[in-house]
């Protein structure tokens, strides 16, 4: 964002009579500014409020600079507001527009599993060790999907094994 504000903020200085330029670097300074207060928001535990600051930045931000990183923000937020179905959208836009984020990938990992979705969690798992093969999230993440499926066969036989008692 640094270097595209800078970028801008040249092309207006240079050409002065370049509105589209004038209205994509105040809509990147809006964007900016509501990403801090959405920032802010989650930081004080405000997921809600911190999903609503992200959503106005998406809005003003007219030239769509800051969007893969507002929409990966929107996603933890909405993700911590226990709303994992939105979060995971917002996930698969940002990837959109930030397809080697390997930050990304966890995140819509985490939203799969809070979805009971573990082969989906187990694929973007993959796909962040592809991207990373040392990352010890990715990889714990992965050794969890493959316990669960066990997991959840022994519930089940408990389950069974209760109702038949």
């Amino acid at each position: 964002p640094a270097e595209a504000e800078e970028a801008l903020r040249s092309l207006v200085k240079d050409r002065p009579a370049d509105e589209r330029a004038a209205a994509y670097l105040r809509g990147l300074r809006a964007g900016l500014h509501a990403r801090a207060r959405g920032n802010s928001c989650y930081c004080e535990g405000d997921y809600e409020g911190a999903a609503a600051a992200y959503s106005e930045g998406l809005d003003v931000d007219t030239g769509g600079l800051l969007r893969g990183l507002l929409l990966a923000n929107r996603a933890q937020a909405r993700l911590q507001a226990g709303r994992p179905g939105e979060a995971l959208a917002d996930a698969d836009a940002a990837l959109c527009v930030e397809p080697d984020s390997i930050k990304l990938h966890l995140r819509r990992a985490a939203c799969a599993l809070a979805l009971s979705r573990p082969e989906l969690a187990r694929a973007c798992f993959e796909r962040a060790l592809e991207l990373e093969p040392d990352c010890a999230a990715a990889a714990a993440g992965l050794e969890q999907c493959a316990r669960e499926p066990a997991g959840r066969a022994r519930r089940a036989e408990g389950q069974a094994a209760a109702a038949a008692a």
